[in-house]
């Protein structure tokens, strides 16, 4: 009897020839293999199903794995098997008691019948395979976030150095520039912010997938938010020659992460200013019912295909209608923009009529009580320090 895989198994009589790597790779299964040769008899079987018979004498017949009073229903299962090429059926092994199992019968060889594989599927111990495989991917998952947020940490400390001998070039404190130099420091600021904006936008993908994403929520106007995030756009728009608008509903609270919500708009805007072309407009309207706040981002820009719409918001995605004008990004905003939303228990949601015909981006958030105390918040609501409490870097 061979239960390890030290070599070929090769019967001259059926033509059967199961290679030292197959052998390996049935051993190493959940589930207990054996091979049968053309003369139904089982010539290997993996440590597995060796561990479960009670008696194995290699080469023996097929049926004799099994309990006595199964193996008239196996051998009918093997002659199906010869018409049908796979059968299966449910039975005991010799020497498992009462547990029953899903027996697969499969025909090997291409060239007419040489053989067959014997499959003893035990659900409770695949169960148990299964939640150590489930164990072993969130380990690995653990292991990219850890590795993830140790690398953008180390990018944000020269990162910080460099901006910061930037900011000292442009400002003279270092000596005078002239034009030339000062438009090639305006370039590596301008970069190097861009580069600090992609290590922030890896570590908050990063945190939400470990739902480690840092959501600090208070009382604010949703209104006072969306004015502020638009205000902040203006000069973007106004340099690629886009109308941008705002339309706003009376104030409404809501118990929020003001700056996580800023981050929010701000993508949002960006994104339609990005992907709507000179002459255009964005529209974002900031609207009330039901309990609820809702906000459109409307664009007449390059639009979405139908199928690019259900896969937006995942990490690295992006239209092939933005692609197609020279449009590019990270694919890392929006997924960004989801996880924010669903900490702050609302939805967000994309609609299109198709390609070069605009796209329209919204979210909603539930509004707070209105007879609620204006101050107040849920008792799981993790409050804001006081501004005067915030440390800032000053350069003077």
């Amino acid at each position: 009897m061979r239960t390890t895989s030290p070599g070929n198994i090769v019967s001259r009589e059926s033509g059967l020839s199961v290679t030292d790597d197959l052998l390996r790779a049935l051993d190493a299964s959940w589930d207990g293999m054996a091979v049968i040769d053309v003369n139904a008899c089982a010539v290997w079987c993996n440590r597995i199903l060796a561990s479960w018979v009670r008696q194995v004498n290699m080469p023996q017949a097929w049926e004799y794995l099994l309990a006595p009073d199964d193996r008239e229903r196996a051998r009918a299962a093997y002659r199906r098997m010869l018409a049908s090429g796979i059968e299966r059926f449910e039975g005991r092994l010799e020497g498992r008691g009462a547990k029953r199992m899903l027996f697969t019968l499969s025909a090997l060889g291409e060239r007419g019948f040489r053989g067959a594989l014997l499959v003893a599927h035990d659900t409770r111990r695949t169960a148990r395979g299964s939640k150590l495989e489930v164990a072993r991917l969130r380990e690995v998952n653990e292991s990219r976030t850890r590795f993830v947020n140790m690398a953008a940490h180390e990018f944000s400390t020269p990162l910080t150095s460099l901006r910061l001998q930037t900011f000292l070039l442009k400002s003279g404190r270092l000596g005078p520039l002239e034009s030339k130099q000062l438009a090639a420091a305006d370039i590596l600021d301008r970069n190097m912010e861009r580069l600090v904006k992609l290590v922030q936008d890896v570590l908050d993908v990063a945190r939400a997938g470990a739902d480690r994403l840092v959501v600090e929520k208070e009382t604010i106007d949703l209104a006072d938010v969306a004015r502020g995030a638009v205000a902040s756009l203006e000069a973007a728009a106004r340099h690629k020659g886009v109308q941008l608008s705002l339309e706003l509903g009376a104030s409404m609270d809501v118990v929020a992460d003001s700056d996580r919500l800023t981050q929010v708009f701000v993508n949002l805007v960006q994104n339609a200013i990005k992907f709507t072309p000179t002459g255009g407009r964005v529209d974002v309207r900031v609207t009330s019912s039901d309990g609820r706040a809702r906000i459109d981002v409307v664009d007449d820009g390059a639009g979405l295909h139908a199928e690019d719409v259900p896969r937006l918001f995942q990490p690295f995605s992006q239209g092939q209608a933005g692609r197609a004008q020279g449009v590019t990004g990270t694919g890392l905003g929006l997924s960004i923009c989801q996880s924010i939303i669903a900490q702050h228990d609302g939805r967000i949601w994309c609609e299109s009529q198709g390609p070069g015909r605009g796209a329209t981006f919204s979210f909603d958030l539930p509004l707070l009580e209105t007879d609620a105390p204006r101050a107040s918040a849920p008792a799981n609501v993790v409050p804001r320090r006081p501004t005067h409490e915030r440390k800032e870097l000053r350069l003077v």
